[in-house]
């Protein structure tokens, strides 16, 4: 999907739709948070939520800076395991509103894996130094990982 400059452009082309300009477009996989139908369109061309209600409820759901958290949490979930520097790097490069940097990245997923949510794994030569990596253990939405449900 690197490849593409949109998640709309990916799914027409695994579609099969690159000359066919349907006005939207079904994907496969469900919203991130919620897990209903996604749809992309042309004002929605990299959509991972369904809808603007469940864009509020990330904000409420995640609270201080949501969107950051969600994102680090999407591409754990998508990507699978990985340091906090992997993913600092990895996000830095895409979103590149935000700063992503291996010490926020770290202190933003502690709370998860306090709660058990998000599994950490210590550097298996250096377990008291750096270099832990961060996995989910499921594909369920992410508002599973909420403290609270809303």
């Amino acid at each position: 999907m690197n490849t593409h400059c949109s998640r709309l452009c990916y799914e027409k082309e695994r579609q099969g739709l690159l000359k066919a300009v349907p006005p939207v477009i079904r994907v496969q996989s469900h919203c991130a948070l919620c897990g209903d139908k996604t749809y992309l369109s042309h004002r929605r061309p990299n959509a991972w939520l369904c809808g603007q209600p469940c864009n509020i409820r990330k904000g409420k759901i995640f609270g201080r800076k949501s969107n950051k958290k969600y994102l680090i949490l999407l591409c754990l979930q998508l990507h699978g395991p990985k340091t906090a520097a992997q993913l600092a790097d990895f996000l830095g490069q895409i979103y590149t509103r935000y700063r992503f940097h291996h010490a926020t990245v770290s202190q933003m997923l502690a709370g998860f894996v306090t709660k058990g949510t998000v599994i950490k794994h210590k550097h298996p030569t250096k377990p008291d130094k750096a270099g832990a990596t961060y996995e989910i253990e499921h594909q369920l939405p992410l508002e599973n990982l909420a403290p609270v449900s809303l």
